[in-house]
């Protein structure tokens, strides 16, 4: 049997063969149903435990955490952007590598000469 095909953004292709033909379980659904009873009670001991200065400070935190999760949705991951600024075509590679190291260096992060290959060549081979 061959695999189902998929396109290139990793979407199943239309009119393939589908490889969960019966779809999602019903008891995912039945389950899910019943847990969502509860959100309530569950919101209710998460605001408890959050306000209650007896319970571990890492338990208050956590109960916090899950609350606003809930409320504002998780904050987006932090993305580090590094500008080189200019046309760095026209650079030779010993002073690019010198304007990267320097740009490292600002945000505590360091340029090894033995890094992974990145897109095939070493970071610092000219």
């Amino acid at each position: 049997m061959t695999p189902p095909a998929r396109a290139t953004d990793g979407r199943w292709l239309p009119g393939g063969t589908s490889p969960n033909p019966g779809g999602r379980p019903r008891v995912i659904a039945d389950v899910t149903a019943l847990a969502r009873e509860h959100t309530a009670a569950a919101l209710h001991t998460l605001a408890s435990i959050a306000g209650d200065a007896e319970q571990p400070a890492a338990a208050r935190v956590a109960a916090a955490n899950a609350l606003l999760d809930r409320a504002y949705g998780k904050p987006p991951a932090a993305v580090a952007h590094l500008s080189l600024a200019g046309d760095l075509s026209i650079l030779p590679s010993d002073v690019l590598l010198a304007r990267l190291g320097a740009l490292l260096e600002g945000e505590g992060l360091t340029l090894e000469a033995d890094a992974e290959p990145v897109a095939g060549r070493r970071l610092g081979a000219g």
